[in-house]
């Protein structure tokens, strides 16, 4: 175990001021694949009953990335285990362990999108952080998110403030060190999903050799800090819109939040719902003239810093969302002609 009961429980008591019993039971989460790569899975995401209010609590440790590099490996290949090592900051997972209760911290401009956080701390490799328990639900609400998004990207747009922040900040050898990892994961998914299109393969697999100048052509463009996993699966709109699971957050192009949330719609993907949603985030009618590069490089960063792990982890873990989200992603990439 990450904590035993008696420390959790502790935690649990000093963060909400209280002496009397808490219940703690495990919480299970729809759409969560993190909580279950931590040590004992769905055990790391609890229910703190205490008094008659309802809490959320959230464990998370460093043994995290081993065991998201272990998922991805769908051969257990050593030669794919060493270039994870080297490769792994490709992805969103450095120190994420300890990240969520800062970047909470430093979005009280847009408290109201978020749960309320009622203690945190951490050490040198793990972390607790005891939330308000929201009631959930995945119906889209697609204006008042892009609505929400265009606040959050705007608060942060400085490298050296989100670095503050304790978000992730990405170098250019993070890319450049992950393209033996990156092209063993386009390798497998060609294997294991025969029927997935090539010419996206083809296409990432171009990205992925280049990474470097796509690294550049990436930060020539405004970066903000961005959620970093802006999914259906990490928000809810009941009663109102909130958006949670923040170890994530990375300092991105804005529309690495938009391809992600577009990817993972929860229904299969169509002109209305791309337009309608990006059209209010641009306040711009015409957004696919302005901004239709920027959004294709990130459709395709997307692709390569992290759908294709997803691809390989879902063929382990039960991620029946995957399934739309694979076809999201083929309609995405028809729909910007790429």
């Amino acid at each position: 175990m990450i904590y035993s009961n008696q420390e959790i429980e502790s935690f649990i008591k000093d963060s909400l001021g209280v002496c009397e019993a808490v219940t703690i039971t495990p919480l299970k989460a729809t759409g969560n694949m993190t909580a279950r790569l931590e040590d004992g899975g769905e055990v790391t995401l609890l229910n703190v009953l205490a008094g008659e209010k309802e809490y959320a609590l959230k464990i998370k440790s460093t043994a995290f990335e081993n065991n998201v590099g272990d998922a991805m490996n769908y051969y257990a290949s050593k030669d794919f285990e060493e270039s994870f090592l080297k490769g792994k900051y490709v992805f969103y997972i450095r120190s994420n362990y300890n990240r969520e209760s800062k970047v909470y911290s430093a979005l009280s401009q847009v408290k109201e999108y978020l749960p309320k956080v009622y203690g945190a701390q951490n050490d040198s490799y793990r972390s607790l952080i005891l939330l308000e328990k929201l009631d959930i639900s995945r119906e889209p609400k697609d204006i008042e998110l892009a609505d929400f998004l265009r606040k959050l990207h705007s608060l942060y747009l400085d490298e050296k403030e989100v670095e503050k922040l304790g978000a992730n900040v990405h170098t250019k050898e993070d890319y450049t060190r992950a393209t033996a990892l990156s092209l063993k994961l386009l390798d497998s998914i060609e294997r294991v999903y025969p029927e997935f299109p090539k010419e996206i393969l083809t296409l990432a697999g171009n990205v992925i050799n280049n990474y470097a100048k796509v690294f550049d052509k990436m930060i020539s463009y405004p970066r903000c800090l961005c959620h970093g996993d802006c999914t259906i699966n990490n928000m809810t709109t009941t009663p109102s819109l909130k958006l949670y699971d923040l170890e994530l957050s990375t300092y991105n192009n804005a529309e690495f939040d938009l391809v992600s949330y577009l990817v993972h719609y929860p229904t299969l993907l169509n002109k209305d719902v791309i337009v309608k949603f990006l059209s209010r985030y641009y306040d711009d009618d015409n957004f696919m003239a302005n901004k239709k590069e920027v959004l294709s490089l990130n459709l395709l960063i997307y692709f390569v810093t992290r759908f294709h792990a997803m691809m390989m982890i879902a063929k382990k873990l039960d991620m029946p969302y995957m399934e739309t989200s694979i076809k999201n992603y083929i309609y995405l990439f028809r729909f910007f002609n790429l």
